[in-house]
């Protein structure tokens, strides 16, 4: 599988998705269901980190898969939102700008949805998050840092 799934911490409070090229759409979606195995098996709340940076390229039909995508990890099977967290690491550019889109104007399908720059990048925005710390967000756009809470900084 060209999609890896593994537990990110010894509490299991974290799961790290790991995208190695080529993937493909069954593979997406059979991680899917074995992300949500992992979540009924426990009680706890549960978040994500979605490693991207050997992700390339992309399958096709990415817009179609998309939406369905975000859903998916976002609602339980009764269709009320999980309250998680999902880390995209350097998603690249046209992830981040169609995070972008969807988060605009789409807010109920990306609840929760952050982009992080490392896998510990990644662990410290769920730190902050868990916490109730002053979030930081930091991307890295045309090879430039923000660091900025994130009220004064862009959205995705």
């Amino acid at each position: 599988m060209a999609i890896n799934i593994n537990w990110q911490n010894s509490e299991k409070t974290i799961v790290l998705w790991e995208f190695v090229a080529p993937w493909t759409w069954v593979e997406f979606y059979d991680a899917i269901a074995e992300q949500k195995k992992l979540m009924s098996s426990d009680q706890q709340t549960i978040d994500f980190i979605a490693d991207f940076s050997n992700a390339y390229p992309l399958p096709e039909q990415i817009l179609v898969h998309a939406f369905y995508a975000a859903y998916q990890l976002n609602t339980h099977a009764d269709g009320s939102r999980h309250d998680t967290y999902i880390v995209l690491i350097q998603p690249g550019s046209f992830l981040s700008s169609l995070g972008s889109i969807i988060l605009n104007r789409f807010p109920q399908f990306t609840h929760g949805l952050r982009l992080g720059s490392s896998r510990e990048d990644a662990l410290n925005l769920l730190h902050h998050l868990r916490n109730d710390e002053p979030e930081i967000k930091v991307m890295r756009w045309h090879n430039t840092n923000i660091n900025a809470p994130l009220a004064d900084s862009m959205s995705l």
